[in-house]
This record gives structure tokens, sequence and C-alpha cells, in this order.
């Protein structure tokens, strides 16, 4: 469920109509209302990104962890309880989400988080794995645990040639069963829902058609199968697009800078999921709290220049496609 500002919501058509011929009132105009978006956001984020761990299983070539200069480590508990209780504070918080440069599955009290984000009254819990730890206790104990509402598996290939050359670290067979196997056992709870992920990379395109095909009849009620744009990170890895992906010609203000921020496992407080660098770091949550880093100067100035379309003032932003992710 949508829940930007009814501002920021008309705001395609506002900046659509400011590239028209319009007279200079007109477009003073427009430029007035679009300046006041940032007065009616929320004042706390729709969704809350927690990067329980920055561990893997995995060496992904489209993924940049390979680059990150700090040493892998995992979220404290009490972190994540503060995290978890300023979320329970707020009316506009729609989901939490575990997901971040790791693996969550292996953070040792990661069931345990998810149960906390329930407890606490959260109103959807999100997770997603690469599912080479998914083993049959662990699906036992994810379906009768219900601490979440969706799981999204990240497959990304429909062939082992294939998902050897992009998924380095795992067996193919291995994590396709892991897959199945919770497919199966889940048609007798209903509920986490199942995003089954492939994404649209070079190495992949060829494939999404006999992915599809192949594990849509799996799916039960409320599951999906999401194929996902592969994405360079705002220019900081390889860009694996296909050659004729399309991008759109005219961007928009980012919409994460609205709804969404992303907390690292050490507590830095991002409001970009493609900045696994954190050059955008507005704060840490050790020293201050969501709220306040939402309603802050760093992220407000942010807000003004996307508004104001002056994208490359901020050379993370710049250099980004995915503005609208």
């Amino acid at each position: 469920m949508e829940r930007l500002p009814k501002g920021f919501r008309s705001q395609k058509i506002l900046i659509q109509l400011m590239h028209l011929q319009l007279r200079n009132l007109a477009k003073r105009r427009i430029a007035t209302i679009l300046k006041n978006i940032d007065k009616k956001r929320p004042r706390f984020p729709f969704m809350v990104l927690t990067e329980a761990t920055s561990d893997c299983t995995l060496n992904c070539i489209m993924c940049p962890r390979s680059q990150l200069e700090k040493s892998n480590g995992y979220m404290k508990f009490d972190l994540f309880k503060k995290v978890v209780n300023e979320c329970s504070r707020h009316l506009s918080v729609g989901e939490l989400l575990f997901s971040g440069i790791g693996e969550p599955f292996l953070h040792p009290q990661i069931l345990e988080m998810g149960a906390l984000a329930k407890t606490k009254g959260v109103p959807r819990i999100r997770i997603t794995t690469n599912a080479t730890l998914l083993t049959k206790q662990k699906t036992e104990e994810i379906l009768n645990g219900a601490m979440f509402d969706e799981i999204g598996f990240s497959l990304d290939a429909l062939t082992e040639e294939t998902y050897k050359k992009i998924k380095r670290g795992a067996n193919f067979q291995t994590v396709q069963g892991n897959i199945a196997y919770f497919l199966s056992r889940k048609g007798n709870y209903g509920r986490p829902f199942v995003s089954l992920h492939i994404l649209k990379m070079r190495e992949t395109v060829s494939e999404i058609d006999g992915f599809l095909k192949k594990w849509t009849p799996f799916l039960g009620k409320g599951d999906h199968i999401l194929v996902k744009d592969v994405h360079n990170f705002a220019g900081q890895i390889e860009d694996r697009n296909p050659n004729d992906q399309v991008y759109a010609q005219k961007r928009l203000p980012c919409r994460q800078l609205w709804n969404f921020l992303y907390v690292t496992w050490d507590g830095d407080v991002i409001p970009c999921s493609m900045d696994p660098h954190r050059k955008l770091k507005i704060g840490n949550l050790n020293k201050s709290s969501l709220e306040e880093l939402w309603n802050g100067p760093l992220i407000k100035e942010m807000r003004r220049i996307h508004i104001q379309e002056k994208y490359n003032e901020i050379p993370l932003c710049g250099d980004c496609k995915f503005w609208w992710y």
C-alpha cells in the first residue's frame, strides 16, 4: 500500500507540465507547488530496510560487496530493538524489510528479529534471501513461527551453467531444491507469500521465459515471480543490463527520499538502497533516532536538490538510472 504524500504522488504530472511550452507565470506556480511537497512528507518513512549482516554465502558478479572496505559484521539485537520500537510508534510505517548487502539468514537471531517485529505490530515484514541456508529445518521454523509476511528468493537463473557464472559459491541443485521444498510445504500454511526473483541481465535475459514457465506451477495463491532489472549501483559497478535496455529520458525526484531508510548492521542510516559505500550517510542510529534523521538537515537538502532537478549536485544521484526504484 503506497502512503506517499498526495503532493508527491502528483509530482509526475507537475514535472511533465514544467517542460511544456508554458508561460513563465505558470512555470513559477508549478515550481512553487513542487517546493511544498517536502513540507507534506510523512514524519517517518513508509519502509525501513534492516541489514542484519553484511556477510554473505555467495560472491555474485552483479554485487558490489567485493569492493567494500569494511569488514563483515552482524547487527546487535539491542540495535534492532531500537529500530523496531521506533517503527511500532509510527502509523506511517508499512513495511520492515530484512535485506541489504548480506545474507540475512547468516544472522543467528534472524528469526527472533522477525518475531519481535511481528509482536510489535509492524504491518508487513519481508525478507530476501539467496536460499543457500534454507534447510528443511529452517523451512519448518519459518513456517511454524509465522514471523514473515513475504519471503523473496533470489535464484536469478534457470540453468546451472548460468547460475555458476553469476552466483559463485553455492550448489545450484541444492538451492533449487531448497526453494522447491519450501514451496511444497508452504501450501499447508498460506503465509509467507513467496516472490521468486530473476534479474534481467545480459547473462540471464535468454532464460527469463523458461524461468517463468518452470516455476509458475509451483506458486500458490499470493505468490509471484519478480523479473528485476539489474542495476549498476549508480555507476559504481559494471552495467550488466542487456543492450536493448531502455531507460526513461526524463527523470523525476527519487521517491526513496520520501518513503525509505536503510539501516546498516552497525547503525549507519542511508536514504538510498544503491549506496553500499554509504556515501549519502545521514547519521547513525547509535547516536540519533530514525525520526531525527528522517527530518534532519542532510536528507532535507537531498530532497531540495531533487525537487529542483539539480541531480548532479549529488554525485551518486547524478550517475543513477534507477531513481524511481
